[in-house]
């Protein structure tokens, strides 16, 4: 996320030196928000997968899998 911020700061800062136009600007900024909603999406996705994977680790916990009872 650092790396597309500074992006973001790169690119604001070319517009502002007038080295992009305004057309360039908006295409650009654009594709880097679309960007930046599909990590988002991408780590929202992870985050659920990963809770689920705790869960089912700790449903593992139970009784049903105490070795100690195993000879």
């Amino acid at each position: 996320m650092a790396t597309l911020r500074r992006g973001i700061g790169r690119l604001i800062d070319r517009y502002a030196e007038d080295v992009i136009d305004k057309v360039e600007f908006d295409a650009v900024d654009v594709a880097e928000n679309e960007r930046e909603l599909s990590l988002l999406i991408l780590i929202n996705r992870l985050e659920e997968f990963f809770a689920k994977v705790k869960v089912g680790l700790a449903a593992l916990t139970g009784p049903a899998c105490d070795r100690s009872s195993v000879p």
